[in-house]
């Protein structure tokens, strides 16, 4: 088994941006793909402040990504392209996931982004995509 190590904290202080640090990010990606789990991850984040969905056709190790808020924030974009967004309609927004598990090899992803008029309270699904992912093992067997 090979030896690993935790990401360097200063990751997480430089405004909460990955984005000079593509050695790690490409590293991140390298690690997933040798331990065969690149097809098992998905990156949900909410950092961005806005509703974005990408299918993984942008993203390093071709990972979806689902970009959910800002609840009752002001609205930013950053990051991208997605394959859906950044959509700033509002600055009440919010992400739902529902996640299917019908015991086979694969999970089945929903992922809603939706805006909420701030007043008339009337939502509206700006994004509504499905992916799915390689499930792993349940904790103390095989699936299914």
């Amino acid at each position: 088994m090979g030896q690993h190590r935790a990401l360097d904290s200063r990751l997480l202080r430089v405004e909460g941006q990955l984005g000079g640090f593509s050695f790690e990010r490409a590293r991140i990606v390298e690690m997933l793909r040798e331990a065969g789990m690149l097809d098992s991850v998905a990156i949900l984040s909410g950092d961005m402040h806005a509703l974005a969905f990408d299918d993984g056709t942008h993203s390093p190790g071709e990972m979806p990504v689902m970009q959910a808020a800002p609840l009752d924030q002001e609205n930013t974009e950053k990051g991208g392209p997605y394959s859906f967004g950044p959509i700033t309609a509002s600055e009440s927004q919010y992400g739902l996931i529902d996640v299917s598990d019908d015991g086979s090899d694969r999970l089945r992803f929903r992922f809603r982004g939706i805006s909420v008029d701030r007043d008339t309270g009337r939502e509206t699904v700006e994004i509504d995509e499905y992916l799915h992912l390689a499930a792993g093992p349940s904790v103390g067997g095989n699936r299914g």
